[in-house]
């Protein structure tokens, strides 16, 4: 007898249910955090849940606005050794921030772009739209860049935010 869904597909999707459940329950770590300095700090989803929370309104590619909640990833930088405001400077101005999803998917921040002193803009760790848990396509945990008409840095499924030393990372005749 034929099952109307293959037991493939239904394992697969049994599986990301049950990453989506245990990062969500706190057993697994939400987001990664690796430092300039080479140190990870693992955060689960309660260490997310006790940071400060902020909403953004960000419109999706079909044009309508959806309200997005999480933590601003500043913050989530500091934790990460990262200085903010005034002490924000000289070699850590060459740094840049690299966002990776669990499909492998990367994207890049300069990372003044996450400190308040250099911009008015806000970049969020949305575990939320619209009030609702993100889905399974979406999250757990969702970059959202509000003020980007494009979304192509909006990353979903979010895994890992690294600092990266631009200088330790360029060509031997640029340093």
């Amino acid at each position: 007898m034929k099952h109307p869904i293959p037991w493939k597909r239904a394992a697969i999707g049994l599986a990301a249910v049950l990453v989506v459940t245990a990062t969500r329950a706190g057993d697994a770590p939400a987001v990664r955090l690796h430092g300039r300095d080479g140190e990870t700090v693992s955060l689960s989803a309660a260490d997310l849940a006790a940071m400060p929370h902020i909403a953004v309104d960000g419109r999706e590619k079909g044009g309508a606005i959806a309200q997005f909640g999480g933590v601003n990833v500043g913050n989530l930088l500091a934790k990460a050794g990262v200085p903010q405001g005034d002490e924000l400077r000289g070699e850590w101005l060459r740094c840049h921030v690299v966002v990776t999803a669990s499909d492998g998917y990367q994207v890049a921040f300069v990372l003044a772009e996450f400190d308040s002193s250099f911009t008015e803009h806000q970049i969020v760790l949305a575990d939320t739209r619209n009030g609702e848990t993100l889905d399974a396509t979406h999250g757990p945990l969702q970059i959202i860049v509000p003020h980007e008409k494009r979304h192509s840095r909006w990353v979903r499924m979010v895994t890992d935010i690294r600092i990266v030393d631009g200088q330790k990372n360029s060509p031997p005749d640029m340093k």
